[in-house]
């Protein structure tokens, strides 16, 4: 998580008692009662609050302490407070990363100077940073504030830390550029913005700007004949201007086109640049071979119960595809910001192992093949983001593991269907209508009162009363308490 690599101890603390506040109920409460939740002293979560209410004011003007000193808890507020990305901007890590890419001729000893900390202590507050470039053969020069390794990797890895950290946020402001969104392009790319986020392409142009700068250059393209369009003439003139060579600009314009259109993960078949990697992964260029044919012999079967649709299918091997091809040029570990997330989609996603270990089983059998064999070298890596990728269609095709939900009626037909409506989004969830005599046996209730739910119900405390006019953000605390009974019934899954 990219908490464990830009956040000290002292931030992951304050961010541990933050989080444990967005579950709070509203109201006020003294320091000690928050004792019993955490393995903090008195006097350290005194500390803590005091830096939290601190954070707060400095970040939206919200005094978490009163003039008693007490903890004063508005959820729905601190909800809206991004605390956790303040934390990364504040991080010494973070700053430092800032400024290998925006510094010239800047030394370890001018960043300590600035930041009135020792060497030793920012080269032991970088050691996460560092080890983590190194998973992707990045070397991170502390003293003159240098990255080196594959320039295409070491472009993806700022892009992820950056956008996480501050949506680009602290480049455009460094860099003084005042625009935001669509506006910030040209008309010749609006056709592709559909469902990408401007901020995030064009903070990627500036990272490649600004390595350009430095005189870090793409390498040769791994990939032959890809298929996309010319998107790139705005930024192909500020190279042609800046004296590049040819042969650097087209690797550059390369790069950006390959990362629009074969570096996402796609969500919508009706993406405009579906068609341009479909085209690809159809024609005979692509290395490789039958491998999406093997897939789907693999994956059907797991959604017998409820199969894809046509767009579905579409979407699932073209994301798919470009997360093996991906990984088929460098047969290693790549930066994908997904990587991030990986502990907390565990956490929270019980039928990850057991689908993973299906993965892992298809693509061992694939390796004893000869066109396959690279896939050995990053197989850890595969099958951890095709899982990602296959889950939400594996938990809505497996019913008998899912949380079956009863919603018992009652006279308001529109907030129950309006809450029917918001349950059946949602994959580890079977939802259906039920009355309170019902023979059906439900793993939990949701009523308008407790007179409506069974007896038995009554005894194993697995309901909800939702009143007929909730207030609106009754679904974020529903969804909680309905994850942690899936998680209680997962736990005994045997697939």
């Amino acid at each position: 998580m990219l908490e464990d690599i830009l956040l000290d101890d002292l931030a992951q603390r304050k961010l541990s008692v933050f989080n444990h506040l967005l579950t709070t109920s509203e109201g006020t409460y003294s320091i000690h009662y928050f004792e019993q939740f955490t393995d903090f002293s008195y006097a350290r979560l005194n500390s803590l609050f005091s830096e939290l209410n601190d954070d707060l004011l400095e970040l939206q003007g919200i005094e978490l302490l009163n003039e008693q000193g007490k903890v004063a808890i508005d959820p729905a507020k601190l909800r809206n407070v991004p605390y956790l990305q303040f934390l990364f901007r504040k991080s010494l890590p973070y700053k430092f990363l800032l400024a290998t890419i925006l510094e010239r001729n800047y030394r370890i000893d001018k960043f300590c100077k600035d930041h009135f900390i020792s060497r030793a202590s920012i080269i032991r507050r970088l050691q996460p940073l560092i080890n983590y470039l190194k998973d992707f053969d990045i070397q991170l020069n502390c003293s003159k504030l240098q990255l080196s390794g594959k320039e295409n990797l070491i472009r993806i890895a700022y892009l992820n830390i950056f956008w996480l950290a501050s949506y680009g946020e602290d480049l455009f402001l460094a860099l003084g550029e005042t625009k935001r969104g669509v506006d910030l392009f040209d008309s010749e790319y609006h056709p592709w913005m559909t469902y990408i986020e401007p901020r995030e392409w064009y903070l990627l142009k500036t990272i490649s700007r600004l390595r350009i700068k430095k005189k870090h250059y793409i390498i040769e393209p791994p990939f032959e004949q890809l298929v996309f369009p010319k998107v790139n003439d705005s930024f192909i003139k500020e190279l042609e201007q800046s004296k590049l060579t040819q042969c650097h600009i087209d690797r550059e314009a390369e790069f950006l086109s390959f990362m629009m259109f074969y570096w996402s993960i796609y969500i919508y078949a009706d993406d405009p640049r579906l068609t341009y990697v479909e085209n690809y992964m159809e024609s005979e260029q692509q290395p490789l071979g039958d491998l999406m044919k093997h897939f789907e012999n693999f994956y059907s079967p797991l959604f017998a119960e409820k199969a894809l649709t046509l767009d579905e299918k579409k979407v699932l091997n073209i994301n798919l595809f470009t997360t093996c091809l991906n990984h088929f040029v460098t047969e290693d570990s790549l930066p994908l910001a997904i990587n991030f997330m990986d502990t907390l989609i565990k956490e929270q996603k019980p039928l990850y192992e057991h689908l993973s270990s299906k993965v892992g089983a298809f693509f061992n059998e694939l390796t004893l093949h000869a066109e396959f064999s690279w896939i050995k070298n990053c197989l850890d890596d595969l099958v951890r983001i095709c899982s990602f990728l296959l889950l939400p269609f594996y938990e809505r095709s497996n019913r008998k593991y899912q949380l079956n939900v009863g919603i018992i009626l009652s006279s308001n037909a529109i907030f129950l269907q309006s809450l029917f409506n918001f349950l059946e989004q949602i994959s580890f969830i079977s939802v259906s209508f039920v009355t309170s005599t019902s023979d059906e046996n439900c793993d939990f209730y949701i009523a308008s009162s407790k007179l409506l739910i069974p007896e038995k119900s009554l005894k194993k405390k697995n309901f909800q009363i939702i009143p007929l006019s909730p207030t609106l953000d009754y679904q974020i605390n529903l969804l909680d308490i309905l994850h942690s009974w899936y998680t209680k019934k997962s736990s005994s899954f045997r697939i």
